[in-house]
């Protein structure tokens, strides 16, 4: 089984060296050429894609409730997100974009300020986990000091017992 497959690789290293040396295979300069030279639109492009996605980010979605712009699937997001990098590549500013949507859609696209105790929503499960493992640990030593105590109790051996005790191991001798 092994040498079916040992076989096979070569085969195929075989193949792909005489593809390479007959042509079929594109030069690896020329692909890494066109890599190394970005044009001016596609960093125009690329720049528009960060700033819709920015702006998406922080926007609600008039479609999808309880979504942000960039994250509603509907096509009515999409075709705005479309419009919104039309807007950018014709050379409007964020805040000329945000009056054309406020306008247009005539609701408050803007999430609401989060409040600074938001931040603790992700590590509460955490918080919570350490108090009841911290309780449960205070818990656990309490009752082995309990334990403690009761088996100090129950081996103190009465005056009385200890002479019967002391009687009967003089009598063994």
């Amino acid at each position: 089984m092994f040498t079916y497959f040992r076989i096979k690789a070569t085969l195929m290293i075989i193949a792909l060296c005489v593809s390479a040396w007959s042509g079929l295979v594109l030069p690896i300069s020329a692909i890494t050429e066109a890599q190394a030279q970005p044009t001016s639109e596609a960093m125009l492009e690329a720049d528009a894609s960060k700033r819709v996605n920015r702006l998406s980010d922080e926007l609600k979605s008039p479609f999808c409730p309880g979504k942000t712009l960039l994250n509603c699937t509907s096509y009515q997001a999409f075709a705005l997100r479309k419009e919104m990098t039309e807007m950018i590549l014709a050379g409007k500013s964020d805040e000329e974009i945000l009056n054309a949507l406020r306008e247009s859609f005539g609701e408050i696209l803007e999430n609401p300020p989060q409040p600074w105790y938001t931040i603790l929503v992700p590590v509460m499960p955490f918080i919570l986990g350490a108090l009841i493992a911290l309780w449960m640990f205070s818990r656990w030593l309490k009752g082995s000091q309990k334990e403690d105590e009761e088996l100090e109790e129950s081996s103190e051996v009465s005056d009385e017992y200890q002479e019967r005790l002391q009687a009967l191991l003089k009598d063994e001798d």
